[in-house]
């Protein structure tokens, strides 16, 4: 997870900056912060905001793979936007949009997985 969250913001950061392609509508700018450190940090928080969604999943008894609606959608987006903010704070209006899109994009992905056979619950 830590690899491929480096990995994929180091490919942000070379379209961003070396191609200069949609650098006008990132709300990060990719010039002024490591991107090491930032995938380091997206990568970890996500694991981060799954494990603690893990820990308080089996709080409250649910199985490992039962559903947690929403909760599921969102656990990474949140713990990521935590450890990101270390370095780099989004605004409230971003931090919005982000959870709604990353809802949004992981239910549809989640529904194209499970009709196309890849996941055996449709959440």
């Amino acid at each position: 997870g830590l690899l491929s969250a480096v990995l994929i913001t180091y490919l942000q950061t070379f379209v961003l900056i070396k191609i200069n392609f949609l650098n006008n509508i990132s709300i990060v700018d990719y010039q002024n912060i490591n991107f090491v450190v930032l995938g380091f940090l997206f990568g970890f928080g996500a694991l981060f905001g799954d494990l603690v969604k893990s820990f308080f999943k089996r709080r409250i008894n649910k199985e490992s793979s039962e559903s947690w609606k929403i909760i599921d959608q969102l656990d990474y987006v949140i713990g990521s936007l935590i450890f990101v903010s270390l370095i780099f704070t989004p605004t409230v209006l971003d931090i919005f949009v982000i959870l709604i899109i990353s809802l949004v994009l992981t239910i549809i992905v989640n529904q194209i997985g499970w009709i196309m056979g890849f996941r055996k619950e449709r959440w």
